[in-house]
C-alpha cells in the first residue's frame, strides 16, 4: 500500500496534478491519465516490492539461502 502511494504521489507531482487520495481508488482518480488506475498502481507496487527485496536478498542474504536458490535446487532434486 505505501509502494502504491508512494507511485501515486510521485505522478501527481511529475505532472502537476491535483492531489488525491491513492488509498481509496474505486474510479480512475485523472479522466485526463487514464492509464492511471487501480491495476497500474497495483502492477507498479508489485514491480517495487520485488525490487526492493531483490536488492535486500542480493546485498544481506547467503547465495545458499536465497528462496529462488532453494527452490531451484529442490527442482532439480525432484527431477532426478
Amino acid at each position: 500500500m505505501l509502494a502504491n502511494a508512494v507511485f501515486v504521489i510521485t505522478i501527481e507531482k511529475a505532472f502537476d496534478m491535483e492531489a488525491s487520495n491513492p488509498m481509496y481508488l474505486i474510479s480512475v482518480p485523472y479522466e485526463a491519465y487514464p492509464w492511471i488506475n487501480i491495476w497500474t498502481m497495483g502492477i507498479a507496487g508489485f514491480i517495487l516490492l520485488l525490487a526492493i527485496v531483490t536488492i535486500y536478498e542480493i546485498m544481506f542474504v547467503k547465495k545458499e539461502e536465497r528462496w529462488y536458490y532453494i527452490l531451484r535446487n529442490a527442482l532439480k532434486k525432484e527431477g532426478n
